[in-house]
């Protein structure tokens, strides 16, 4: 039985055994279509698996003969397909895709802070769809822009059952949590001389829901790197250089990762549970000096 030692209402559990399996045929296959003199159409299927983490294996629950056993996350099984245009030349790289996916027994990984470990579980069926874009330019040779854009739409298929009392979750239809639905990007490499390089990039995160049925959420947010790097004419022609690189340039307060929760706030079957966030990291300077012998 489970032991509680004096002094202590910690309850240690003896030790058990357990095996847990998972395996599947996943086919995969992808075209390409060359339509004319740098136009090409592609296309993939794949079908995916994802196994809980190992921690989620660790993790057990007590039942209500005074019992433990593993909380059971069921693998997420995905299907993707998507169909895309890309144009090619030696300046100029374009591409934009549209994508679906279906998942079955959708996992998501969230921080528990009692346990000290982040702890699976399984969201029921989603589907999703959307757009990804980029491109990238030489406007110059000593001149290049790039660019990005994506739209992910993905929402669960069906509430969540809570109990045997039949109280549900309501989460159908309601978005991934962590996923925002719009991010976008852009920046430039330039060469100002022969020895000196400027990068900047930006990218702007959309809102994200830190629950499942959509009841908190974080703010937008856009951070800008820059990098200058200068060739020191030491060694010869051997790649030595002395690089600056800024994170977060204009300081922007952001949350990263988010530990998410099924609800913020209480439903019928399922209490109030508060989700977690890790801020960003504030304006980051990092030195590096490179070379080979």
């Amino acid at each position: 039985g489970n032991v509680t030692f004096a002094g202590s209402s910690t309850q240690y559990i003896k030790p058990y055994t357990t095996e847990k399996k998972y395996d599947d045929v996943l086919p995969n296959i992808g075209a390409n279509f060359k339509l004319a003199d740098h136009h090409y159409i592609y296309t993939s299927y794949a079908e995916g698996l994802s196994a809980p983490r190992t921690d989620s294996l660790y993790t057990v629950k007590r039942l209500a003969d005074g019992t433990v056993a593993n909380p059971g996350v069921e693998p997420e099984t995905t299907q993707a397909f998507d169909i895309g245009y890309r144009f090619q030349m030696p300046d100029v790289v374009a591409q934009v895709a549209l994508w679906t996916n279906k998942f079955q027994n959708r996992i998501v990984s969230a921080y528990d802070e009692d346990l000290g470990i982040s702890v699976d579980r399984n969201v029921g069926d989603a589907k999703g769809y959307g757009l990804d874009a980029n491109a990238s330019w030489n406007l110059e040779e000593y001149l290049t822009v790039f660019g990005s854009f994506s739209y992910n739409h993905s929402t669960l298929s069906s509430d969540l059952r809570l109990n045997a009392a039949g109280n549900l979750l309501p989460t159908k239809g309601k978005f991934f949590v962590e996923t925002p639905e719009i991010t976008f990007g852009g920046g430039f490499d330039w060469d100002v001389t022969e020895a000196l390089r400027l990068t900047m990039d930006m990218k702007y995160t959309g809102e994200r829901w830190s629950t499942d049925v959509n009841d908190e959420k974080a703010p937008a947010y856009t951070i800008v790197n820059a990098s200058l790097r200068y060739d020191l004419p030491i060694f010869g022609d051997k790649g030595s250089y002395v690089q600056l690189n800024v994170k977060n340039l204009f300081d922007e307060e952001f949350f990263g990762n988010i530990s998410s929760r099924s609800n913020a706030n209480a439903i019928t079957g399922s209490s109030a549970s508060s989700p977690t966030y890790a801020i960003g990291y504030p304006r980051t300077y990092q030195v590096t000096l490179s070379t080979r012998f």
